[in-house]
C-alpha cells in the first residue's frame, strides 16, 4: 500500500479548498468527499 505523507495529505487539503472555492454552487459535497477519501486510505 502506497503510504500518504502528511505533505501529500496537505496538498490534498489544498486542492480540495481550492475546488470547494470554485465549485461551491456547482458540487459542495465533492470536497468533503475527497478529504474522506484521503482520510480513510490505508496507511
Amino acid at each position: 500500500m502506497k503510504k500518504i505523507t502528511v505533505r501529500e495529505r496537505m496538498e490534498s487539503a489544498k486542492i480540495a479548498k481550492s475546488i470547494s472555492k470554485k465549485n461551491a454552487l456547482l458540487s459542495p459535497l465533492f470536497p468533503c468527499l475527497l478529504i474522506q477519501k484521503y482520510n480513510t486510505m490505508p496507511k
